[in-house]
């Protein structure tokens, strides 16, 4: 995992752990207390108003946060100098007129089915998942990426599409 994937996950744990105690503390006040206490039934409502909104807010405070993150695969644009690479998704298997490509200069995959939908996605030289897209029949779909390691990268169907969906894997090597 690298930093920025750590990064986001205790983020994520944070926010969960503190909604989970706004919600013991919601539950526990709105609780009936003893006996002889009368429940406040107006008091009740505003806690349960107020609990929706901190979840509101919540949500949008982290969708927010991922949409305005500038590493993710949909905000990448097309940059001059980009090389460019044709990839047929096929049952079962990719087909790519080119199989290697330079460290820090942005690839276009421009991925075509030929058949049914299938799924392109990209993991690094460790294995860590980068980017997808989805390939659908007689469409072409542009997915950009540009490569930071040196080494081996891995493409993989993620989208069942037969019996051999499990064969659909073609790799592509980074040079420095």
């Amino acid at each position: 995992m690298n930093d920025q994937m750590v990064a986001w996950n205790i983020g994520y744990v944070v926010a969960i752990a503190i909604g989970v105690a706004l919600f013991a503390y919601v539950f526990a006040s709105t609780r009936k207390g003893p006996a002889e206490e009368k429940l406040d039934v107006s008091a009740w409502k505003k806690r349960e108003n107020a609990w929706l909104y901190v979840v509101i807010a919540g949500l949008c405070v982290m969708a927010f946060l991922t949409l305005v993150e500038q590493q993710i695969p949909w905000t990448a644009s097309a940059k001059s100098g980009r090389a460019i690479a044709n990839v047929s998704a096929q049952q079962f298997g990719f087909v790519m007129e080119t199989t290697s490509f330079k460290k820090d200069v942005q690839i276009e995959f421009r991925v075509r089915s030929t058949d049914v939908s299938h799924g392109f996605a990209v993991y690094g030289p460790d294995d860590a998942f980068i980017t997808q897209a989805q390939s659908l029949p007689d469409h072409t779909t542009s997915l950009y990426m540009t490569p930071t390691k040196v080494g081996k990268y891995t493409i993989r169907c993620f989208e069942y599409c037969g019996f051999g969906h499990h064969k659909m894997i073609a790799t592509f090597e980074v040079t420095a």
